[in-house]
């Protein structure tokens, strides 16, 4: 039986998803710029980590709940700090709580 993190719901399933780029979603759409709204559970921190650039490049805003989870409570804050130590500054923050922080960041490139 599998759990969802933070949650007390339990799945009898599992499903399988294709993964997409970042990358792959601007050239198929041909975006020159976009906002993002990121809530997926822990993930944010690979997706910061390997999509800095395009995020860098055309991403005027970008909403971001960050997942402190236990065996990486670290991850979160890294990924946080990657986001302002390129050319985003923090708008609003919720602060942390129950191991989780939402942040919405401001593209200073491109604002």
């Amino acid at each position: 039986m599998n759990y969802f993190w933070g949650s007390d719901r339990t799945v009898e399933e599992t499903l399988t998803v294709e993964a997409v780029s970042l990358e792959s979603l601007v050239q198929s759409y041909q975006l020159d710029r976009f906002s993002l709204i990121v809530d997926i559970e822990g993930d944010e921190i690979d997706l910061v980590n390997e999509e800095l650039d395009i995020l860098e490049e055309l991403c005027e805003f970008i909403l971001v709940e960050f997942h402190y989870h236990p065996d990486n409570p670290e991850g979160a804050e890294d990924a946080k700090q990657a986001l302002l130590d390129s050319q985003f500054q923090i708008v609003e923050s919720s602060g942390r709580e129950n191991m989780v922080e939402t942040c919405v960041f401001e593209n200073t490139d491109l604002g």
